[in-house]
């Protein structure tokens, strides 16, 4: 009986899917920390202890202006976070906080890479699953994911799930048989407690809709003439963020009310860091040499008075990684010339150049352009941090890419051998 249930193929699904958690667990245990108990960066966000105290976090709003503001650390705290912690205290459950920031880790890193993987099974079902398994492995591992990773902010959410929930809005459009409140609502809920986490800023908001809103104009003019086909997914569309803004209501509004508050403060400011957005909207960005490789971020290979500011990075500035980084936007530019597909290769062919061209900031070509655009319409302040902001969609789009183009390669020696 013992036997039959383990062979069964779910159950071996489920029972590799725990193996790799297990060792990914262990993987960064010994590699990452080193024998160290956390790891610290900026923007990281970590409950030390689980004593009654922590409801602080659970009291988001403040009279201190009208008509109310907010504390985006800790709306992002609350779900799922807090609530982990919350169950922790009610039950008088011992949680190391060691142990819980490397759960969380390997938790996001385990589902950034199913959430990929799932992607590309959707928009691409007959690719080969080692190509698509050595996408994930990329997507969740990168030279920009790095950055993400060892910062341990609630960003990782975003890079971590992103995939999964475009996945179910490119098939929530695509239904040939559409019930529409029902894939609606799941679509929502889903993205309410995976995604909006982290969402400690309305710029990550705007990008995040921002991408989506692209696929649904794409999807529009691919169907064009097909009365039914759009108007179905415009309705999909907006009953989809409808209910997902009066999930998240309670905090979008105030999140918004402070968000109007910091732009009007940042024109002709004299805060420090208003003053600096411009410059350092310059300093983050990346040149398209960089962008292409998912490199770029000026940190990440500088140092402060002799000490390198990400110690974790210096093995990945050696002579044959440097080469190897050429390797993904070798192989995505293959998939350009592919048959198969072509929907989504000029989708995030579209996308990856518009996220590298607002990455790439003043550098060129067009780098005056680019500069006076975000400039002259105050974008400097909310887009400062370029590669903080953009590198998770050029990494998506590139490594869909590259799965795709992967999967050519595997195509042509597979028909070489059989000849």
């Amino acid at each position: 009986m013992i036997s039959k249930i383990l062979h069964h193929p779910r159950i071996k699904i489920i029972l590799a899917a725990l193996l790799l958690y297990i060792v990914t667990y262990f993987f960064i245990d010994h590699v990452w920390y080193a024998n160290h108990q956390f790891l610290f960066s900026n923007d990281t966000r970590l409950p030390l202890s689980m004593k009654a105290q922590d409801d602080t976090f659970f009291y988001i709003w403040s009279s201190n202006t009208a008509p109310g503001s907010y504390d985006a650390i800790k709306l992002a705290f609350i779900a799922p976070l807090g609530l982990i912690v919350k169950f922790f205290y009610l039950f008088s459950i011992p949680l190391d906080p060691s142990v819980y920031q490397k759960l969380l880790f390997t938790t996001l890193l385990f589902f950034s890479g199913l959430s990929f993987y799932y992607l590309i099974s959707t928009i691409a079902p007959s690719t080969n699953k080692i190509s698509r398994a050595i996408g994930a492995f990329f997507y969740t591992f990168n030279f920009g994911s790095l950055f993400l990773w060892i910062g341990l902010s609630q960003i990782l959410f975003r890079y971590s799930f992103y995939p999964f929930i475009l996945a179910i809005f490119i098939k929530n459009l695509q239904s040939q048989k559409p019930k529409i409140l029902r894939s609606a609502v799941l679509l929502a809920v889903l993205y309410t407690a995976t995604i909006t986490p982290a969402y400690q800023t309305i710029p990550f908001i705007i990008l995040d809709l921002f991408f989506l809103f692209l696929y649904l104009i794409f999807f529009l003019y691919l169907n064009f003439g097909q009365a039914k086909k759009i108007k179905t997914a415009i309705l999909s569309s907006l009953t989809t963020f409808g209910i997902w803004f009066l999930l998240n209501m309670f905090y979008l509004l105030p999140l918004s009310y402070g968000f109007a508050y910091t732009m009007s403060q940042s024109i002709g400011s004299s805060v420090q860091i208003y003053r600096d957005s411009d410059s350092l909207f310059i300093l983050n960005s990346s040149r398209i040499s960089d962008s292409i490789r998912l490199m770029g971020y000026w940190a990440l290979g500088s140092y402060s008075k002799g000490t390198p500011y990400y110690h974790w990075y210096q093995p990945y500035l050696s002579n044959p990684l440097l080469i190897f980084s050429f390797l993904i936007p070798v192989v995505s530019f293959l998939a350009l010339f592919g048959k198969k597909y072509r929907s989504y290769i000029l989708f995030f062919g579209l996308t990856l150049t518009v996220f590298i061209f607002f990455l790439k900031g003043s550098y060129n070509p067009l780098g005056n352009l680019n500069h006076f655009i975000f400039s002259h319409f105050n974008l400097t302040t909310i887009f400062r941090s370029g590669y903080q902001r953009f590198i998770g969609y050029i990494a998506l789009s590139m490594l869909v890419l590259f799965t795709l183009g992967l999967d050519m390669i595997f195509n042509i020696k597979i028909k070489q051998s059989r000849k």
